[in-house]
């Protein structure tokens, strides 16, 4: 209220007449505006506020209220930092530890992590390497292994091998870049095309894109890790990460423990919506001894691990293409599988 230019009414010397008790409370309110602004902490402390008076810090940008009525006892409240004040530069983030404060932005890659030993209760971290939910997008090495496949040779290469059920062998053809696999449905046994490896350690990722060329119930197709390549060879153990479709038409992705291709032994499986997709992306991933993780990908480009880890016991020596179906009753079906990559 001191902004206001007040004209005063003219009165004679007498006190107490309403002239001058209406000039003493204008007087008040002159020298106590509604929010008073003060230099710095000692303007602060010079000032002799009425109860309830409300002032403005302009140093630190703090309100602070007068809380007694015999002398200047202030509480704060208003913080210091505002957005437009604290933040300087792009991605900078306002939070609270004692008060209100900047929070710079990370580096690439980093991700706001809580952390309570921080003044300010969280900062910016190297995100998990794939280990957890979420974006685990990895970059497969500029030059291919030497197991992958892009399947544009003209017949399949001398070290895939076919697994498959006596009498119901699978057909594959390899041409224009991808590979053909007509699969018989017979049961929840698996088919697959595997290549033996040697030299690679954990951890060790395959990956494909196919396409369902049938959406038939109760079919899948995908990845395998092996123990061996001989169906039903007695007790070695088979890790597969599929795609399939429910009897309602419901697409699960299903990671998978099978021994000797014909008995699958445990699951773990997530619903992924219904209707095909044009291409399915997918990685089975050989994390460390006895543990498997599948990823999947919209585009090739963004990785996620909708499951948890795969805690099997299996000591691959194959990997490769799986295909099952499982009631045994449909009929054949086909996909079309992109590439085979190994890193």
């Amino acid at each position: 209220m001191a902004d206001f230019a007040w004209n005063k009414p003219t009165v004679g010397g007498s006190s107490g007449t309403w002239g001058t008790e209406l000039n003493a409370a204008l007087d008040v309110l002159v020298a106590h505006p509604g929010i008073k602004v003060v230099v710095d902490a000692d303007a602060k402390a010079a000032y002799v506020p009425l109860l309830g008076q409300v002032i403005l810090q302009a140093d630190t940008g703090v309100l602070y209220k007068c809380t007694n009525a015999t002398g200047p006892v202030w509480a704060e409240i208003g913080p210091a930092a505002t957005a437009d004040s604290t933040l300087t530069t792009k991605g900078d983030l306002l939070v609270y530890g004692s008060a209100l404060s900047r929070l710079g932005v990370g580096t690439n890659g980093q991700v706001l992590t809580a952390d309570s030993a921080q003044a300010l209760g969280v900062k910016w971290a190297a995100g998990a390497s794939g280990s957890g939910w979420g974006d685990v997008s990895q970059t497969p090495p500029a030059s291919p292994s030497a197991y992958d496949d892009e399947f544009d040779d003209a017949s399949i290469d001398a070290d895939w091998v076919e697994v498959y059920t006596p009498s119901y062998q699978q057909t594959y053809t390899e041409s224009h870049g991808v590979m053909s696999v007509l699969c018989k449905d017979r049961g929840v046994v698996c088919s697959a095309l595997v290549r033996p490896f040697t030299g690679l350690t954990p951890p060790v990722t395959i990956e494909t894109a196919f396409r369902m060329m049938t959406t038939e119930s109760f079919q899948s197709a995908g990845l395998i890790f092996a123990e061996d390549d001989v169906y039903g060879s007695g007790s070695k153990k088979m890790i597969t990460a599929m795609h399939g479709f429910t009897a309602t038409g419901i697409q699960n992705l299903l990671l998978g423990e099978w021994t000797d291709y014909t008995t699958r032994n445990s699951l773990s499986e997530v619903g992924c919506g219904s209707g095909p997709k044009p291409l399915y992306y997918i990685r089975l991933i050989w994390v460390s001894a006895n543990t498997f993780r599948v990823q999947i990908s919209p585009d090739g480009i963004t990785w996620i691990q909708p499951l948890a880890d795969f805690a099997k016991a299996c000591a691959p020596a194959f990997f490769g293409l799986a295909m099952t179906g499982s009631d045994g009753n449909g009929p054949d079906f086909v996909s079309t599988f992109e590439y085979f990559r190994v890193f």
